[in-house]
């Protein structure tokens, strides 16, 4: 953790003298997705409604995203390493900057999110993450890596640290990402793809995601999330 936020202090810096000031920016979003999956990791299987609000200027962005995701993850199809049996919202906050050095362009962000998913016995139970993550993009290739933390409150007061790693390729409109998962325990962790394209389509913006899981570390049976197609509609309003 110690090593990312001298990484973000070295790029800020080094970015101050080349970021014009740009208009500011402040755009709203709603949307709904088949499948509410993250890192290929399904959370919800009946569709999932969200929305989100952007501020940016001059390379600086905050957004509040609200999403209400339906019918959870049956503990049995082990399609997640959290399962979530019925509804869920999550609310999510991100702070990010975003420069361009020469053709070197780089993301920062920092993200906090909490689901709050129903359990049986009428229980609710809490999910906290936060996420530190830079990504560079040069040409058609973008590099992303992610330094997070979970904590369950169902489980007590501990926190599970993990980090994630995607490079991506970009081929006309189509996104290539190739995916690595590790948690701070024993090693464990997962590899996953992620195929993904989008269209304009009756005034709304439509896309298509095909991900799935390609290798398991440590996680034994308990985690063999199914190839799945994720169909996503959305609209953005300038505000």
């Amino acid at each position: 953790m110690e090593n990312f936020y001298k990484l973000i202090s070295i790029l800020t810096l080094a970015s101050t003298t080349v970021v014009a000031q740009a208009e500011t920016k402040f755009q709203g979003t709603f949307g709904f997705k088949s499948d509410h999956i993250r890192r290929a990791q399904v959370i919800g299987n009946d569709g999932a409604y969200y929305g989100n609000l952007n501020f940016s200027k001059a390379g600086l962005s905050f957004s509040a995203t609200a999403l209400k995701s339906m019918g959870g993850v049956d503990a049995a199809a082990a399609e997640g390493i959290i399962t979530y049996p019925d509804d869920l919202t999550e609310e999510q906050f991100e702070i990010g900057y975003s420069a361009s050095i020469g053709q070197f362009n780089f993301d920062l962000k920092m993200l906090d999110r909490t689901s709050d998913a129903d359990v049986p016995g009428g229980l609710t139970a809490e999910v906290e993450e936060r996420e530190n993550s830079i990504s560079f993009d040069v040409g058609a290739f973008d590099y992303t890596y992610v330094d997070g933390e979970i904590s369950i409150e169902a489980e007590g007061d501990g926190e599970l640290g993990y980090n994630a790693y995607s490079i991506g390729y970009n081929v006309s409109n189509v996104n290539f990402l190739l995916g690595r998962m590790r948690y701070d325990s024993q090693g464990a962790g997962y590899d996953y793809y992620e195929i993904k394209t989008a269209t304009e389509m009756f005034g709304l913006d439509v896309s298509v995601v095909l991900t799935g899981v390609i290798g398991i570390d440590n996680l034994d049976d308990e985690f063999d999330p199914k190839d799945r197609l994720i169909l996503g509609f959305s609209k953005s309003i300038d505000l």
